[in-house]
């Protein structure tokens, strides 16, 4: 898909006052227009059955993130950003194959064995549980605060995952293909951005169905 990083050019709005000091106020024409474009993109994505990831691990996103994921019936990070999990994905993928398998297998080992390796499914069940059945790359990433998951971006930039984030209006969105300005420090913004998109995937798949 040809996505173009230049449809949105958006204004940014600063108020200074005795007692508010700068704040930004959030053009909601704009963000609804771009809330409307991306949705538009994935729906279009769920319907040809690609492969769309939700990231973001910040502790106030966590929450959304995985439920906006498991609501539209797509993959999830929520706790922990791996360094190299995308652009040494054969690698991560066998590892997390081979565990998976010992899992299965754990009855017939030693004592010793069984705790390290229950261990081991602990903790990728706890950081990694929204990737498991991941077979592929992502097709496209949404991300709640691309800036607190930057590693996680860079890996999308570097492998031309196409990149759907919630910003504020003093970030940076060069490396985004598709930004959406927000004010992402709030719950009730990010969780709404979230489910309109997460409604929009749940779209797309039932059109395919």
């Amino acid at each position: 898909m040809n996505l173009n990083t230049n449809l949105i050019n958006y204004e940014k709005l600063t108020m200074n006052t005795n007692n508010l000091k700068n704040y930004s106020i959030i053009n909601l024409e704009k963000t609804f227009f771009s809330l409307k474009l991306c949705g538009k993109i994935l729906k279009k994505l769920a319907n040809q059955k690609k492969n769309i990831i939700f990231i973001g691990t910040k502790k106030l996103h966590s929450f959304i993130i995985k439920f906006c994921a498991k609501k539209s019936k797509s993959y999830y990070i929520h706790k922990k950003w791996l360094g190299g999990l995308l652009t040494n994905w054969n690698t991560t993928k066998k590892q997390f194959d081979l565990i998976i398998k010992k899992k299965v297998l754990i009855n017939t080992l030693l004592k010793k064995e069984q705790i390290i390796l229950n261990k081991k499914i602990k903790n990728i069940t706890k950081n990694f549980e929204g990737i498991l059945n991941l077979k592929t790359l992502p097709d496209l990433a949404i991300f709640s605060d691309s800036f607190k998951d930057k590693l996680a971006l860079e890996e999308c930039n570097t492998l031309g995952i196409p990149v759907i984030s919630l910003i504020n209006n003093n970030s940076n969105s060069q490396k985004i293909t598709y930004p959406i300005i927000t004010n992402n420090e709030s719950f009730i913004f990010i969780f709404y951005s979230l489910l309109y998109l997460t409604n929009k995937i749940k779209e797309g798949y039932q059109a395919y169905l």
